[in-house]
């Protein structure tokens, strides 16, 4: 069996593409196709090395099937992990930390760290998270890594976000899209190539939204995690 090199090449701040060892051993060692390889993902940026795997037939030297399994709630990926229900799990970093240190038994195998995380707005004359006080911002997956790295930066710059700013969570960056093109938001939480698809979205309305702050710059001001 050829070793298999899978390139995270889209997510989050941190994401981790792990593989679930469920019965199947992979190495540099010849070997026998197996029948089926499950690929799962959430249906978010994170779905993009899968869909690529599929798309260019990658994996047609290790399984004579690939299936790609979606999950949509915590629930669904708490049971296709634990279950051992897929081979190979695109995830956020921290949330395969968690599953690792409950016994799952899982190895990560690519980790990406390309900076994938924007504000963008209707106004371009925001230029930093002061100018964000008092106004409402649009956030997916709550509690998750978007949410966790934008409170902690709002904390570093003295920035309450209970207090000082109107978060309106949503379930998935393709939620808040939909809010961006009705009109309803003018500030937004986004992760590539959410924010691109969202920006030529947007355009296609008669609607001008750019990028006005780079994350990855801001978590770089923090002491530490330059």
């Amino acid at each position: 069996m050829k070793k298999v090199k899978m390139y995270v090449k889209a997510g989050f701040f941190v994401v981790a593409m792990v593989c679930v060892i469920a019965g199947l051993t992979y190495s540099g060692e010849a070997a026998k196709k197996v029948g089926k390889v499950v690929l799962s993902s959430p249906f978010s940026p994170l779905v993009m090395p899968m869909a690529y795997i599929l798309e260019n037939n990658l994996l047609q030297d290790v399984a004579e099937n690939v299936e790609l399994m979606i999950w949509n709630n915590p629930d669904q990926l708490r049971a296709i992990m634990t279950r051992g229900q897929a081979d190979f799990t695109s995830v956020p970093s921290n949330v395969a930390s968690i599953f690792y240190n409950k016994g799952v038994q899982l190895k990560f195998l690519q980790v990406s760290i390309w900076g994938v995380f924007y504000i963008i707005s209707s106004d371009t004359s925001i230029q930093s998270l002061e100018d964000l006080k008092g106004q409402e911002i649009y956030i997916p997956f709550p509690g998750d890594q978007p949410d966790l790295v934008f409170q902690t930066i709002c904390k570093q710059q003295g920035i309450d976000p209970a207090s000082d700013l109107k978060i309106q969570y949503v379930s998935t960056p393709l939620d808040v899209t939909m809010n961006l093109i009705a009109g309803k938001a003018k500030h937004a939480m986004m992760i590539e190539p959410a924010a691109a698809v969202a920006i030529m979205k947007a355009k296609q309305k008669g609607l001008v939204f750019e990028r006005v702050i780079d994350i990855q710059e801001e978590w770089g001001k923090i002491p530490g995690h330059r």
